[in-house]
């Protein structure tokens, strides 16, 4: 799509402390998690009655009860952190949004303003709805996966007889991971609701364009994304990804990706 005339408004960029917020709510409650579960499963096997144990077969039964029993406690503890963080996330993102969107917007146009009704519409709290049941959902998986993991682990330490000298590295290496998979989760989710939000508000406000604007921040970056760099889209035509379908910038998963908002003053599409 050619312009004929265009202004471009500032670059709308998520923000980053606001991850960095959410992603430490999430992982101080994944160390609590993991001191805990060392500490039971440590406890069960320096038991002075965890060799005559082994002879009966009961340590398995006893792993079973700590695992499920950590399941239990745990999964309250995430589903009520996923409801709240999120919503702080959300919260917090639109008010981001807000200040980010006025100044993007005024470098535009001054009488281009924000409609502030538009936080009530049924589409808007649509979009807030949905951002932050996806964002919860993918947090409260986190202790089920864990310890389900370590349940397994447990159960090979004890048939081969190695029990904390195998356990105790992999209980490391998971936690590593849950707290890898939590930032990723964090920084993904905000850039998610950020571009939700921010886009539905551009289209309300009567913008219809963006320029595709590619971060080059990612380790592998998509030869897609890359190749839509520069170029100009219509929200309602957006760019078609070959793994997620049509997206805007920053929705496909890990897509660090984002928008500058587009005026035209008549254009020709070169489609």
């Amino acid at each position: 799509m050619n312009s004929a005339s265009s202004k471009r408004g500032g670059a709308l960029i998520s923000s980053a402390s606001i991850a960095d917020q959410y992603e430490k709510a999430i992982v101080a409650l994944l160390r609590k998690m993991t001191e805990e579960t060392v500490s039971e499963l440590r406890a069960m096997f320096d038991d002075p009655g965890y060799a005559m144990d082994a002879i009966d077969g009961n340590p398995a039964s006893r792993a079973r009860i700590i695992i499920n029993y950590l399941k239990r406690k745990y999964g309250k503890y995430f589903n009520k952190l996923a409801q709240t963080a999120t919503e702080r996330m959300i919260r917090q993102t639109i008010k981001h949004s807000t200040v980010t969107l006025n100044i993007s917007l005024k470098e535009i146009a001054k009488e281009i303003e924000l409609d502030p009704a538009f936080l009530n519409t049924g589409r808007f709290k649509e979009i807030v709805t949905a951002s932050t049941q996806e964002a919860a959902q993918l947090i409260k998986t986190l202790p089920e996966q864990y310890l389900s993991q370590v349940q397994g682990q447990v159960m090979r330490s004890i048939t081969t007889g190695t029990g904390l000298q195998t356990l105790v590295p992999f209980l490391r290496e998971k936690y590593g991971q849950n707290v890898r998979k939590a930032r990723s989760v964090a920084h993904d989710q905000t850039r998610k609701a950020y571009s939700n939000i921010s886009n539905a508000r551009m289209m309300a406000a009567g913008v219809e364009e963006f320029e595709w604007v590619h971060s080059r921040g990612g380790k592998v970056p998509r030869p897609q994304h890359v190749a839509w760099g520069g170029k100009i889209f219509r929200f309602d035509k957006p760019p078609v990804d070959d793994t997620f379908g049509p997206v805007l910038p920053g929705i496909a998963i890990n897509c660090r990706c984002f928008a500058r908002p587009i005026l035209n003053f008549g254009y020709k599409d070169a489609s």
